[in-house]
């Protein structure tokens, strides 16, 4: 039996996967069925690429005006919002576009990390 991951190994595939993407979402089920057999993920993996969740950066350049403007709208904090930024690149620190998902590093430790270089 092939193991399935959630993840795809780089960056060309990431973007193979979203320029793949078809138009409708109703045409979604058989396409993304066969990318996740093909690159050997899970149909959620192909989902969150389409759906701009995971390989955001990465896809960024590809994302349509409607897209870009969405995510803008959501994603950007009120001092944001009153500069009128246009761009993702030229959002503040605090706004939710930039943060990174998950935990932070350590944030479930028992006990202090110890640095190897001090």
């Amino acid at each position: 039996m092939l193991a399935y991951s959630f993840l795809l190994s780089s960056e060309l595939q990431a973007t193979e996967v979203f320029q793949q993407r078809p138009a409708q979402r109703c045409d979604r089920a058989a396409l993304c069925s066969e990318l996740a057999d093909r690159y050997s993920v899970t149909t959620t993996a192909i989902r969150h690429i389409w759906d701009r969740r995971t390989w955001v950066w990465t896809n960024l350049p590809h994302w349509t005006a409607a897209e870009l403007a969405a995510s803008l709208a959501e994603g950007t904090c009120d001092e944001c919002k009153l500069r009128k930024v246009d761009k993702v690149e030229d959002t503040c620190e605090a706004c939710p576009i930039n943060r990174k998902r998950g935990r932070p590093r350590g944030a479930r430790d028992t006990y202090r990390r110890q640095r190897k270089n001090p």
